[in-house]
């Protein structure tokens, strides 16, 4: 039950917010523990104020995953859980709110569209998750490192590339005179 009616003037419950003489569930102990530990450990917005797409990015990256790596322990945890528990999914859905807005601000500025488009969102959706800095900084790829090498896969996908003559196609070497 609430610690609410241990008091002599109830208001609301001390951990979850909860009404008077409401028991406290794990989906409002979830949630007030996620809003508490966001609250205390606000996302990066540094970056947001960087007019070039390519500053903007890389300085998003960097703010990025130092914020990762001072929130690791945490976010392993309520990432893992939230594959398998629904209260637990609900807890981090501030947190993937945040990253599709990044990846839309981080998009802005980039001459792309239809495909190219889709290529660079998926792109920097890959390069703002939690997973992909965790992989990189467990085998052994610092912060600045993995920043410019994720920048880099969101400026591939950003650039056309000419594809290559196909067989049917001659080349220029095949047509000339020997």
């Amino acid at each position: 039950m609430c610690d609410t009616r241990r008091r002599t003037k109830p208001t609301r419950c001390s951990r979850c917010g909860t009404a008077p003489g409401r028991a406290c569930t794990e989906a409002d102990l979830f949630a007030a523990c996620s809003t508490h530990y966001f609250t205390a450990n606000p996302w990066p917005d540094d970056w947001r104020a960087i007019r070039d797409p390519e500053q903007r990015l890389e300085r998003a990256l960097d703010e990025l995953y130092a914020y990762y790596e001072h929130t690791e322990s945490m976010l392993s945890n309520v990432l893992r859980d939230a594959e398998l528990v629904d209260v637990a999914r609900d807890a981090v859905a501030p947190l993937e709110s945040y990253l599709e807005d990044a990846a839309e601000i981080l998009t802005v500025g980039r001459q792309v569209r239809g495909r190219r488009r889709q290529l660079v969102r998926g792109a920097l959706r890959h390069a703002l998750a939690f997973s992909t800095w965790h992989s990189l900084a467990t085998n052994g790829i610092g912060r600045s490192d993995a920043a410019k090498l994720t920048a880099v896969l969101v400026q591939a996908a950003a650039t056309p590339h000419r594809r290559p003559p196909t067989s049917s196609q001659p080349s220029s070497a095949a047509s000339s005179p020997a």
